[in-house]
């Protein structure tokens, strides 16, 4: 787990809210904190145990912020989608249900949060490093700075 500050919240939000960067990422919820609180599961209604896409609801999530004032606060967890899953997980698949990416903007600053959700309490933690790895040469490929 890494916890990253973005450098240039405008770049990040660009990401996150205009381009498809993070669209094949699963959506697991999102809070976001205007003049009302929005909470947004990402679970498919119709395919228990599925998530939407960020691609899929991130025109949507836009529509909330668009032309208003900054927000309060905004929280988005996504998900990796199975590719990327699988490529990290490799031998210790049956040991993790899957890597997060927590997207925290305070009102102010935007910190990103790595994370591998275990199954049970497991010693080799190299999924978790190529995870925190991977993210790090998306984001840069991205043009993403963070400190």
């Amino acid at each position: 787990m890494i916890e990253l500050r973005i450098k240039d919240n405008r770049v990040f939000m660009n990401h996150i809210l205009k381009l498809d960067t993070f669209d094949n990422f699963f959506l697991k919820k999102a809070d976001l904190d205007m003049k009302i609180s929005y909470r947004i599961f990402g679970d498919l209604l119709e395919d228990e145990g599925k998530n939407i896409t960020w691609g899929e609801v991130r025109e949507d999530f836009f529509a909330l912020i668009k032309g208003k004032a900054t927000p309060r606060s905004m929280k988005i967890v996504l998900g990796a989608n199975d590719t990327i899953y699988e490529k990290l997980a490799g031998d210790l698949a049956s040991d993790i249900n899957g890597f997060t990416l927590s997207i925290n903007f305070d009102g102010a600053s935007l910190k990103i949060v790595t994370g591998v959700n275990y199954k049970s309490f497991i010693l080799d933690k190299s999924a978790e490093k190529a995870f925190d790895d991977s993210i790090y040469k998306f984001f840069e490929k991205k043009g993403i700075e963070t400190e």
